[in-house]
């Protein structure tokens, strides 16, 4: 009974010091809801956003105001959906790519998106008409060597090295079996990560009821002074 006490004890900061971020409605602003995956900024305050359940696979483009101050939105001006007008799409409608991940390349003025379907990342004009181009993808992170659902998601270019980064949400089926809340490739992995969490938890109660700086003082006022230069 005191284990499970103590344990409530240590889980009590984690659910006071989590606060969820509520999903923000946009609609005064005439932004379509949809299943928004990624975000890029294309300069002037403009982004382009993917959605991953659109029927096209395209981008919306928003102009994004900012408070200078506090950096709240002030407006949103939507200036519009840009999608391939050829898209290959699935039985129940929805394009066979599931876009997750962009970016924006600024040398040619154009957007990579990632779709975690086909495992392929494709260059798109600012229309939302596909180049034709795409990136060399290695063939071990082909459609046939993932896990259904957990391709390419997140997307991110750096414009110092011109190199594209990106990661899949799952493992290959090279590295084993996707990782659960119930099944762990490692058995102790989560063990480890409670351990974390707690030892996390109880640093920060600890520090909050001053228990740190009184064991300090408390170890100050036992141990002889000349024996503290040493210990600095």
């Amino acid at each position: 009974m005191r284990k499970i006490t103590t344990l409530i004890f240590l889980l009590i900061p984690l659910f006071t010091l989590a606060q969820p971020l509520r999903q923000r409605s946009m609609k005064r602003w005439g932004v379509t809801p949809a299943n928004y995956s990624g975000i890029t900024p294309l300069g002037n305050n403009r982004y382009a956003l993917v959605s991953d359940k659109e029927k096209t696979d395209g981008f919306y483009i928003v102009q994004i105001l900012q408070d200078p101050n506090s950096g709240k939105v002030t407006k949103v001006v939507p200036e519009g959906y840009f999608g391939n007008p050829s898209p290959t799409k699935t039985e129940s409608g929805a394009t066979m790519r599931d876009t997750e991940g962009i970016i924006y390349h600024p040398t040619a003025n154009t957007v990579f998106i990632s779709g975690e379907a086909d495992q392929q990342i494709l260059e798109y004009a600012l229309n939302g008409v596909p180049t034709g181009r795409k990136l060399n993808i290695p063939q071990e992170f082909s459609t046939a060597n993932i896990y259904h659902n957990l391709g390419f998601e997140a997307l991110a270019y750096s414009a110092s090295t011109h190199r594209f980064w990106t990661i899949t949400e799952g493992p290959l089926r090279s590295d084993g079996t996707p990782n659960s809340p119930k099944q762990t490739a490692q058995p102790n992995l989560l063990l480890m990560i409670w351990i974390f969490i707690l030892a996390g938890a109880f640093a920060s109660t600890a520090k909050e009821m001053g228990a740190i700086d009184a064991t300090v003082e408390l170890c100050l006022s036992i141990l002889p002074s000349q024996l503290i230069l040493g210990g600095l």
